[in-house]
């Protein structure tokens, strides 16, 4: 005989995807407005592309999304 597995509630699932959204737009918040700010300076191309080089693991998981346009974005372009 095979158990059959409890199916979650709908409010449940509905508390665990808000947790998730919260959790993405934090993470999101933070790569774009306080790593993004930490690497780029204003009006100085050269020593933005050093911080970047600088920090090459931090850039590519937090700003690199941000500061290429997206695939649906360049293909209108």
């Amino acid at each position: 005989m095979t158990k059959r597995i409890p199916e979650r509630s709908p409010r449940s699932v509905a508390r665990m995807a808000g947790v998730f959204q919260a959790l993405e737009g934090t993470t999101a918040t933070y790569g774009q407005v306080i790593v993004l700010g930490k690497l780029s300076v204003h009006g100085n191309a050269a020593v933005t592309a050093a911080n970047i080089f600088g920090h090459k693991p931090l850039f590519r998981i937090f700003g690199h999304r941000s500061c290429m346009p997206s695939r649906l974005g360049a293909s209108s372009l």
